[in-house]
C-alpha cells in the first residue's frame, strides 16, 4: 500500500493519475522511510549494546543455567526437575536483585555526595560575599556560616580557615594601627574570627597546616583556650589579651607583644615555641603556663608572673630579661 502525502504530512493532497505525479509520490515515500529510520537512530550504540547484554544475561540466568544445573540424567528429573529449576531461578532472582540494589545504593550515595559538595560550594560562595559587606551583622553571618561549613565538610576546613585568617589580617593589620600598639581594641567581627579559629576541630586541619595571623593587631582579644599550636604569630599585638589555657605549642612568637597585662595563665608554650628578643611578656601572667622547651632567649619577662610555670629551667631564665618584680617558680633564681 502506497503512502500518500495527506497521510504523511496530515494535509490533503492530489490523487496521482499521471506518471509524473506517481513518481512524486514514490519520492515522498522514500523520504518518509528515511525520516522514520532517522528517528530511531538517536539511541546510542553503547546503550543498545548494554541492553542486549542485559537481555542475554537474563536469558542465561533464567533459562540456560537452570537447565544446565538440573539435567535430564539427574535423579530428580522425574519427580523434582521442575521444582529444582524453579529453585535455581529463585536463587538467581535474589542474586540479580541484590546486585541491582547494591549498584543502586552506590550510585545514590555518589549522587548525594555530589549534591552535597555542590551545596557546600554555594554556601562557601555566599559566605565569602557576606564577608565583603559593609554591615557588621552581615559579616558576622558570613563568619559563622564559614564555621558551619568547616564542621560539615572536613575537606573544606583548610580553605575556610585561610579565608577567615586572611580577613583578620586585612581588617586588623598592625600596619593600620593609628597610634601604635596598645591603643586599639579588637573589633567585633575580628573577635568572631578568632573565636571560630580558636575553637575549630584541629583533627580536621590539613596535614602540616599553619594558621597565619602574621602582624595582626589583637590587643584585648579573647583567646581563652584557643588552638594556636604552630601558628604564625609573628609581630602580633596581644597587649592585655586573654590567652588563659591557650595552646601555643611550637607557635612562632617572634616580635610578639604580650606586655601590659596579657594573661597567659595555664597557656602551653612548650614544644619549642619560637620567640626572640622582640617578644615582650612584660607584666604578663604566665602562672602555671607550660614552658617546657620554649625558647625564651632574649624574651622580656620583666614584672611577669611565672609562679608555678611548668618545665621552666634555670637556663631559660638566664637567657631571658627579668627584673626584681619578675615572679619565679620555687627552685629558680634570678640571674646576675
Amino acid at each position: 500500500m502506497r503512502l500518500r502525502p495527506e497521510v504523511i504530512f496530515g494535509r490533503p493532497g492530489p490523487v496521482g493519475n499521471t506518471d509524473a505525479e506517481r513518481r512524486g509520490y514514490d519520492q515522498v515515500d522514500r523520504r518518509f522511510l528515511c525520516l522514520t529510520w532517522a528517528n530511531l537512530l538517536p539511541v546510542s550504540f553503547p546503550v543498545a549494546l548494554a541492553g542486549s547484554a542485559v537481555v542475554i544475561a537474563l536469558g542465561l540466568i533464567f533459562v540456560v543455567v537452570p537447565a544446565a544445573l538440573v539435567r535430564r540424567n539427574d535423579p530428580r528429573f522425574d519427580e523434582g526437575r521442575f521444582k529444582a529449576r524453579s529453585d535455581v531461578r529463585m536463587a538467581a532472582i535474589q542474586i540479580v536483585g541484590g546486585t541491582a540494589l547494591l549498584v543502586g545504593l552506590v550510585f545514590t550515595n555518589r549522587s548525594l555526595g555530589l549534591n552535597q559538595q555542590g551545596q557546600i560550594t554555594d554556601r562557601f560562595t555566599k559566605a565569602t560575599d557576606q564577608l565583603g559587606s559593609d554591615k557588621v551583622d552581615i559579616r558576622l553571618g558570613g563568619i559563622y556560616s564559614m564555621e558551619r561549613i568547616a564542621r560539615d565538610s572536613k575537606n573544606d576546613q583548610g580553605p575556610v580557615m585561610e579565608v577567615l585568617t586572611a580577613f583578620a589580617r586585612e581588617h586588623a593589620s598592625t600596619s593600620t594601627a593609628s597610634a601604635g600598639p596598645g591603643s586599639t581594641t579588637v573589633t567585633t567581627d575580628v573577635q568572631a574570627v578568632l573565636t571560630v579559629v580558636g575553637r575549630r576541630n584541629t583533627s580536621n586541619d590539613p596535614t602540616n597546616y599553619i594558621l597565619d595571623l602574621d602582624h595582626t593587631d589583637l590587643n584585648h582579644a579573647n583567646l581563652v583556650g584557643a588552638h594556636l599550636a604552630g601558628a604564625n604569630l609573628r609581630g602580633v599585638f596581644l597587649r592585655s589579651a586573654d590567652l588563659r589555657s591557650a595552646d601555643l605549642t611550637a607557635a612562632q612568637l617572634i616580635a610578639v607583644n604580650f606586655k601590659d597585662g596579657a594573661d597567659l595563665t595555664g597557656a602551653h608554650l612548650s614544644g619549642g615555641a619560637i620567640l626572640d628578643e622582640g617578644a615582650k611578656f612584660r607584666h604578663a601572667d604566665l602562672s602555671g603556663a607550660n614552658l617546657s622547651g620554649a625558647n625564651l632567649t632574649g624574651a622580656d619577662l620583666t614584672s611577669a608572673d611565672l609562679t608555678g610555670a611548668i618545665g621552666l629551667t634555670q637556663a631559660q631564665i638566664d637567657s631571658s630579661k627579668i627584673d626584681q618584680k619578675t615572679k619565679l617558680p620555687s627552685g629558680l633564681a634570678p640571674h646576675g
